[in-house]
C-alpha cells in the first residue's frame, strides 16, 4: 500500500488531487480549505490566514509534525508561499522528510545577488537584472523575490526595490510563459510548455490569472529551452517538479523567474504522466528513475483561469452549491467564506482543441462566475474586514476599495469615483489604466508607420464621437488618455469611446477564421505590437 504524501502551500488543491488521482492519499495543509480541497484530502489543517496570505508558523509546525505522528507519511512536498519562508521549509524538513528542493537551494534561487551571477557564469539568457538603482528607470521594473503571483511586479518608479528581496528587473516584450519540468538533480524531462495569463488586477498591472497548455514553440526556441535545462538542472542540482517562466523574445526563451516546486501549470498537465505528476515528484524525490516515466502527448489543449472578486462580499450556500454543479469551477469556497475586493473566489477550467477556443470558453467560464457572484455575494461585515485585513504581497486593501467594492452605472456625465474606475477598467478594458484623474493605454507599435496610423484611427474615432483624447507619440507608441473635462472627471463618455478605440486599434482580423488574414508576421510589413 502507498503511503500517503503530506503536501503545504497557500492552495493545495491541486497536487492533493493529482495524488488521489494516481491512489495515493494527501494530507492538505493550506490557508482557504476549498470544498474540493477537503474532499480530496485524507485530512485538512489550517496553516495560516487566507486574508493575509500569511503563513501561523505554530499552525504549520503541528500539523506536520501530527502528519509524522501517523506512522503512514513517507513525507511532505512544498507548494507557493515559502518563496519568503524558507526557514519554516527549513524547520518542516527537520520534523518530515521534504520530498522536493532543500530550503538552502530556495533560499539561492530566491536571492537575486546570488542567482542571476549564477545564470550569468552559466551561460542562460535571463532578463537583465540590478539590484542597485539603474540611472534610469525607463522599461525596468521592480520585483520581489520572496513573492510570487506577479502582485509584487511594477513598472520602475512606481515602486521602491529597497525592501529586502527587492531588485530591478528589464522589461522582455514578447509572449509570457513558463516551462514545467521534472528533475532528478541530474537529468530532466519537459511535462510541457503554457502560455501564462497575466493581466492587470486593481492597480497592479502583472498579476498572474492561469495558464492555457500544452502550446507549440518553435524548434529553435525547443532547442534553446533544453539547452537551459542543460544547464540549470544539473548545476543547481533540482529534484522533482520545477517551474521556469520566460519571455519569448522572437525564438530566444529569457528567463524570468525560476519555481523550484511544483506550479500551477500542474492543473494542465496532469495527464502527461500514467499515475498523475504528483505520484512522478514523490518517486523521483525518493530516488526513482526518471527512466521509469514516459510523458505522454496531450490530446487536448488545457485552461485554467483565477477569478477574481470584483467586490467585498461573502459566498453563500446557494453559490457554493451553484459552482459545484457547473463541473469546471475549481477551489470552490466553503460557503460562508468572505472575500474582499481583488480576492481570488475560485478558479475555472475547460479543455478544446485549440488556444482560441479554449480562450473562449474560460471568458464564458469566468463571466458566468462574476455574474452569479454579484448577483448572489452580498456586501457583508467579514467582507468588509477581509478587504481592510488584505496586507499580502499586492499590500492592504485602501478605504476606497472597500467603500466601493463594485463600480455602478452613473448619468451619462456623473464623474466616476477611482475604486469604481479601476474596478469598471479590470472588469471591460484590462489593458488601459487609471493614472493622475485620466484613463490611459499605451499602444505599441513597430515603427513611425503604425503610431501615424494609430493616431489617425483615434482621431477619426473621436471626431465620431465628439469626445476628444489627449494623445501623447513617440517612434513607437501612441499613449490615450481619456477625461471629460466638462465633468472634471471620468465618465461614460470616456469608457465608451475607450472600449471602441480598443475594439478597432487591436482588431485581428486573422484571428477570426474568415477570409482576412491579418498583417503578414513579417518585419516589412510589421504594424501594431498586439502583445
Amino acid at each position: 500500500m502507498k503511503q500517503s504524501v503530506v503536501v503545504a502551500g497557500l492552495s493545495a488543491r491541486m497536487m492533493v488531487e493529482s495524488l488521489r488521482g494516481g491512489g495515493r492519499g494527501a494530507i492538505a495543509l493550506d490557508l482557504f480549505g476549498d470544498e474540493d480541497t477537503r474532499a480530496a484530502a485524507l485530512a485538512w489543517h489550517a496553516i495560516g490566514d487566507p486574508n493575509r496570505l500569511a503563513f501561523d508558523d505554530k499552525l504549520f509546525l503541528d500539523a506536520i509534525l501530527k502528519s509524522a505522528r501517523r506512522g503512514d507519511v513517507a513525507g511532505w512536498v512544498a507548494g507557493s508561499g515559502f518563496e519568503a519562508r524558507t526557514d519554516l521549509l527549513a524547520r518542516g524538513a527537520a520534523l518530515l522528510p521534504l520530498l522536493g528542493n532543500a530550503a538552502g537551494l530556495v533560499q539561492r534561487v530566491r536571492t537575486p545577488g546570488w542567482f542571476y551571477p549564477w545564470l550569468v557564469a552559466h551561460e542562460v539568457a535571463h532578463a537583465e537584472v540590478s539590484i542597485e538603482r539603474p540611472a534610469s528607470l525607463d522599461g525596468w521594473l521592480v520585483k520581489n523575490a520572496r513573492a510570487c503571483g506577479g502582485w509584487h511586479v511594477r513598472p520602475a518608479g512606481r515602486a521602491d526595490a529597497a525592501s529586502e528581496g527587492g531588485y530591478y528587473q528589464r522589461r522582455v516584450d514578447g509572449p509570457a510563459m513558463s516551462v514545467l519540468f521534472l528533475a532528478d538533480r541530474h537529468e530532466w524531462r519537459i511535462i510541457g510548455v503554457a502560455r501564462q495569463i497575466v493581466r492587470p488586477l486593481c492597480g497592479h498591472p502583472y498579476v498572474y490569472r492561469g495558464g492555457i497548455g500544452p502550446v507549440a514553440v518553435s524548434p529553435g526556441a525547443r532547442r534553446r529551452l533544453e539547452n537551459m535545462l542543460d544547464r540549470i538542472v544539473p548545476g543547481l542540482g533540482l529534484c522533482g517538479l520545477n517551474g521556469i517562466d520566460f519571455i519569448l523574445s522572437g525564438e530566444v526563451p529569457v528567463l524570468i523567474e525560476l519555481n523550484p516546486r511544483p506550479t500551477a501549470t500542474l492543473a494542465l498537465f496532469d495527464a502527461a504522466i500514467p499515475g498523475g505528476l504528483m505520484q512522478a515528484h514523490v518517486a523521483v524525490c525518493r530516488g526513482a528513475s526518471l527512466a521509469d516515466f514516459r510523458v505522454a502527448k496531450l490530446d487536448e489543449i488545457r485552461g485554467s483561469e483565477v477569478v477574481y472578486a470584483r467586490r467585498g462580499g461573502v459566498v453563500e450556500a446557494e453559490l457554493a452549491q451553484w459552482m459545484t454543479a457547473q463541473g469546471w469551477c475549481r477551489d470552490i469556497p466553503a460557503a460562508g467564506t468572505p472575500h474582499a475586493f481583488g480576492d481570488p473566489v475560485c478558479s475555472v477550467v475547460t479543455q478544446g482543441r485549440d488556444e482560441a477556443e479554449v480562450e473562449c470558453m474560460l471568458a464564458a467560464h469566468r463571466d458566468a462566475v462574476a455574474g452569479n457572484l454579484e448577483a448572489r455575494a452580498p456586501v457583508c461585515a467579514e467582507g468588509v474586514r477581509a478587504s481592510l485585513a488584505r496586507a499580502d504581497a499586492r499590500g492592504p486593501a485602501s478605504t476606497e476599495e472597500v467603500e466601493m467594492t463594485q463600480w455602478r452605472k452613473k448619468e451619462r456625465d456623473e464623474p466616476y469615483a477611482e475604486a469604481e474606475i479601476k474596478a469598471r477598467l479590470e472588469a471591460e478594458l484590462p489593458e488601459w489604466y487609471y493614472e493622475n484623474g485620466w484613463i490611459r493605454r499605451k499602444y505599441r507599435t513597430s515603427g513611425w508607420k503604425g503610431t501615424l496610423m494609430v493616431i489617425n484611427t483615434v482621431g477619426h474615432l473621436a471626431e465620431a464621437a465628439f469626445h476628444h483624447p489627449d494623445i501623447a507619440a513617440s517612434y513607437a507608441f501612441v499613449i490615450v488618455k481619456l477625461m471629460n473635462h466638462a465633468a472634471k472627471g471620468v465618465t461614460d463618455k470616456d469608457f465608451e469611446l475607450a472600449k471602441k478605440i480598443e475594439e478597432v486599434v487591436m482588431w485581428q482580423p486573422g484571428t477570426e477564421g474568415g477570409a482576412l488574414e491579418g498583417t503578414p508576421e513579417d518585419p516589412r510589413f510589421s504594424y501594431i505590437k498586439y502583445r
